[in-house]
């Protein structure tokens, strides 16, 4: 739980948390608020904190956003309608900075109010393209678990 953007966030306790300033690569990024690897499947997460841009809902926001070069929007489009604050969902797939071909998914969820209102949270989930099933099935349990809390802090 971040008592910061008031976000909470889960996967397996096995999982390595590090530095979130740095990636696998070493690249800096200073929206990126939270960093996890799974030794095991090698899939990774990022969430990222970013401006919503003054977007009205994450569907619309969603709809605009691209990826760096090299990484491809493989499908894209709404996601967990029926929660408060509804999602939009990214696959995609692309080489990281080694040249490994990895496919992956992001969430993107639009906060509301108090401390995380004008932003946009960015959980991405990615890993080897071969092993893209077990990549799928972890970052769908991985969304299920994000929570976006409006009115935080809780008083």
């Amino acid at each position: 739980t971040n008592g910061m953007y008031g976000y909470s966030l889960s996967h397996p306790k096995h999982w390595t948390v590090f530095d979130p300033s740095l990636s696998r690569d070493l690249t800096w990024d200073p929206d990126r608020d939270y960093a996890a690897w799974d030794p095991i499947s090698g899939v990774i997460l990022y969430l990222y904190i970013r401006s919503d841009l003054t977007h009205p809902n994450s569907q619309s926001y969603g709809a605009k956003s691209y990826l760096k070069d090299g990484w491809d929007i493989l499908s894209r489009g709404s996601v967990f309608t029926s929660r408060s604050n509804p999602s939009y969902r990214l696959d995609f797939q692309g080489r990281n900075s080694e040249g490994e071909l990895e496919r992956g998914a992001i969430l993107i969820t639009l906060g509301r109010e108090g401390a995380s209102a004008d932003k946009a949270f960015w959980l991405e989930v990615r890993g080897p393209t071969e092993d893209w099933e077990t990549v799928k099935g972890i970052a769908d349990k991985i969304f299920n678990r994000l929570a976006i809390y409006s009115g935080w802090p809780i008083r």
